[in-house]
């Protein structure tokens, strides 16, 4: 009798250690720490005003990660006219702490219609990238042109859904250089 006991123990601690296994082997859940947030830092471009949400190049950019296996969500934080110092102002709550990388829109052209000099775009620019790297945050700046013929609306100022494919497309490679980087 006491052997069938000691069976049955040895059995199921068998049985717990080859669960603990299997269980430390399998992927985290969406969920895990090993998830990517990067937030899209800008204006009506970034908001992708004129073509849904999922047209808009922070959305692109999520699906076309995650085609790649990237596990990662994109957040917006975009307010249509914003200028460069309006996107420094807000560069540190618009990042929480855990943001593994932030896509900042160039904004020049609302820049330019709020007399910011060139010279200001490029330091405003500059210290919000400074910002973010204090706190081991990367950043990339996404400047939307060049886009192919049809890439812009009839205003002349905002993507059309093809515009902001090419964008997504042309700035998918330093995204997923930046998330390796930031492992």
């Amino acid at each position: 009798m006491s052997l069938l006991c000691v069976s049955r123990r040895s059995f199921v601690s068998a049985m717990a250690g080859a669960l603990f296994c299997v269980a430390i082997m399998l992927p985290a859940g969406p969920a895990s720490a090993a998830a990517f947030r990067i937030v899209a830092l800008g204006a009506s471009n970034t908001n992708g005003k004129g073509v849904s949400g999922g047209e808009a190049f922070p959305a692109q950019i999520e699906a076309m990660l995650r085609a790649n296996g990237v596990d990662a969500s994109v957040s917006v934080s975009a307010t249509n006219g914003d200028d460069s110092s309006q996107l420094l102002a807000r560069v540190d709550s618009s990042a929480p702490d855990g943001t593994a990388l932030v896509l900042i829109e160039a904004v020049q052209g609302n820049d330019r219609k709020a007399g910011i000099s060139d010279s200001q775009h490029a330091a405003n620019l500059a210290t919000i990238r400074q910002r973010l790297a204090q706190r081991k945050i990367k950043s990339i700046i996404v400047l939307l042109r060049p886009l192919p013929p049809d890439g812009l609306q009839a205003d002349g100022e905002h993507l059309t859904a093809h515009g902001h494919q090419a964008v997504a497309a042309r700035y998918l490679p330093q995204v997923m250089a930046a998330l390796k980087a930031a492992r």
